[in-house]
């Protein structure tokens, strides 16, 4: 049981890292792209707020409103499951 607890410890431990990666990945690519959190905001309709708490690293965003603020910054993924 506690081997099967450790596991876990250890892959919540790694998603948690791979998310953080991804999501400064996405800013990144936003400021690679030359386009401000404004610029964002207008592409999308939406206000600064909203862009601003997809990039707080504190906040989690659905997949819908990653793919929308991939879209405006024209990025995109792909998924793998690894078990």
């Amino acid at each position: 049981m506690r081997s099967l607890i450790l596991k876990e410890r250890a892959l919540a431990t790694t998603l948690a890292q791979q998310e953080i990666r991804f999501r400064t990945n996405l800013i990144h690519y936003r400021e690679k792209a030359g386009l401000t959190i404004d610029d964002v905001a207008n592409k999308l309709g939406l206000d600064r707020k909203w862009v601003e708490e997809i990039e707080d690293l504190e906040v989690q965003p659905t997949l819908s409103q990653l793919r929308h603020y991939m879209l405006a910054i024209g990025v995109y993924t792909t998924f793998l499951i690894h078990g």
